[in-house]
């Protein structure tokens, strides 16, 4: 969907990033001059652009979708920081909140 009025936001682990752009890259070098519909699926890797908003981090991201995916499948209290993806799914620690 193309269009002036809507955006994207990935809300990751305590921050948000904008998606900027994608590629998908296959894993073999002869198969990158063929067209995307000619490779399959299980035959590429898919990357996504992101953009920081915080100023101690690049201002780009280039990460695996499978990250991505990754991130936005686990659910409280694990987590996934795509800024740091070297320590893996981690477990937060601290007091569980009473309602009422």
């Amino acid at each position: 969907m193309r269009t002036d009025t809507h955006a994207f936001i990935y809300h990751a682990y305590d921050h948000y990033f904008c998606p900027m752009g994608y590629e998908i890259c296959p894993y073999r070098p002869a198969d990158a001059y063929k067209s995307f519909e000619e490779i399959e699926k299980n035959e590429s890797e898919h990357w996504i652009f992101i953009g920081e908003p915080s100023k101690c981090y690049p201002t780009f991201h280039i990460k695996k979708w499978a990250d991505i995916a990754k991130d936005l499948m686990l659910s409280n209290p694990y987590y996934y920081d795509i800024r740091k993806p070297e320590k893996g799914i981690q477990e937060r620690k601290g007091e569980k909140f009473k309602i009422g």
